[in-house]
């Protein structure tokens, strides 16, 4: 019952994409290294995820999708790309489909999020789709089908400007017989512009110089 008011909920904030929302309340949080990996049943309510410079949190229905670990990987601590991977063995029945719907939150603490792109792992010969909304929306979508193995993904949404704060939404729909190996979410980002070195030294003197007249004109 708590995971379909949680999925309500998340599900009624992506509507008021583009505006501002909630931030991030972390009850406990977990550090993990580059290529590390944690057990879906220790990230339930209020738990967070730090991972290099971005904060992972509000998790939704991984329990309920049958997710059993979350990894976490990037090319660099800061700027490059940062994916988070849902793993387990999704399988759909032998006739119909059925639906995995996950939801997480992610904050960039140290620059900003220029885009997102998603796609899962497949290896039976059947048709399974993947659609993953955010707020804010962005531009672009994510929203394809893949039969096989054959990389039909992925997609991608981008901001700009970069934002900060993303909330994801995602719904995979299996095929008969299909297994899912892993769904993921890549992050692009942009690291803050830091400072040349002529560019620091250049003010410095420029600060220099307005302090000498200033000193000369009370001295006068």
């Amino acid at each position: 019952m708590r995971a379909l008011l949680t999925s309500a909920a998340l599900a009624a904030g992506l509507t008021l994409a583009g505006q501002a929302h909630a931030a991030l309340i972390c009850g406990s949080t977990i550090t993990v290294a580059n290529g590390g990996s944690l057990l879906a049943s220790n990230l339930g309510a209020g738990v967070c995820v730090a991972a290099a410079d971005k904060t992972f949190g509000n998790f939704v229905n991984l329990g309920g999708a049958g997710v059993q670990n979350v990894a976490f990987n990037w090319s660099a601590p800061v700027g490059g790309t940062h994916t988070l991977a849902f793993s387990d063995s999704f399988t759909g029945p032998a006739t119909g489909t059925t639906a995995i719907n996950i939801g997480f939150e992610v904050v960039d603490n140290a620059s900003t999020i220029t885009s997102l792109t998603g796609d899962f792992n497949q290896s039976t010969p059947t048709t399974s789709s993947l659609v993953k909304a955010t707020s804010p929306v962005g531009t672009g979508s994510i929203n394809f089908s893949k039969t096989g193995n054959v990389p039909t993904g992925p997609d991608e949404i981008d901001y700009s400007p970069g934002v900060t704060d993303i909330i994801v939404l995602e719904t995979l729909t299996l095929g008969a017989n299909a297994f899912v190996g892993s769904i993921e979410n890549t992050f692009t980002e942009t690291a803050a512009a830091v400072p040349e070195p002529m560019t620091i030294a250049v003010l410095g003197g420029t600060l220099f110089g307005l302090g000498a007249i200033r000193m000369r004109r009370r001295a006068e």
